[in-house]
């Protein structure tokens, strides 16, 4: 079995449990920046699990559409956006394969979604495409040699990230923020303990 069909097995054996293996609250680095996000504005979350960050999103009444390559994570996602009463876009595919939009949503939130060095240049560069002008991408993601203690990250230090990785990535955008945090994840049983973390806000120009 090849590592891509390895992974995809992985993500669907996660999010077959019953419980909310990273909770249904949002990420505290998205709460943060809760005034950035407007109602009527769109919004992409790549990677975005069982759904909790782009149900947040639609509860602060934006147009949202959440991807997700695992079936199970989307169903998730479907039946957490109808106990909150809101609506998602919710797409089950592979970002690698899918046909992004063009100059389609207003922010682009990617949140400890790690990939490949390959894979994540091809990505980081969609999800630029993908945005307006002025339009932000907001990221954070474990940081690579940072040795975190977060329960089950199960990633290799390749798919981790650095800031000056993300600089690289998005040195045509305004970076607002790009800071190397330690933090205290209590989201649900998979992230949890003290971690190191990279986190970057840009607008594109």
């Amino acid at each position: 079995m090849s590592p891509v069909h390895l992974e995809a097995e992985y993500w669907d054996k996660l999010y077959r449990r019953h419980e909310y293996v990273y909770g249904t609250a949002p990420n505290q680095y998205l709460l943060r920046h809760a005034s950035l996000f407007q109602p009527g504005m769109t919004a992409f979350v790549p990677g975005d699990g069982e759904g909790r960050n782009g149900v947040w999103l639609a509860k602060k009444g934006l147009q949202v559409v959440s991807a997700e390559r695992s079936p199970w994570g989307v169903a998730k996602g479907m039946r957490l956006a109808r106990h909150h009463d809101v609506t998602v876009q919710f797409e089950c595919c592979d970002l690698l394969d899918w046909e992004w939009p063009q100059k389609q949503f207003d922010v682009a939130v990617a949140l400890y979604l790690h990939l490949q060095p390959r894979e994540r240049k091809q990505v980081h560069r969609k999800l630029a495409h993908c945005l307006r002008p002025g339009g932000f991408v907001l990221l954070e993601a474990f940081k690579r040699s940072g040795r975190h203690s977060a329960k089950n990250s199960g990633r290799s230090d390749a798919a981790l990230y650095t800031t000056a990785l993300l600089a690289r990535d998005f040195q045509r955008f305004k970076i607002l923020e790009l800071l190397e945090n330690t933090v205290l994840m209590e989201e649900g049983p998979m992230h949890q303990g003290y971690a190191k973390v990279v986190r970057v806000l840009a607008q594109k120009r």
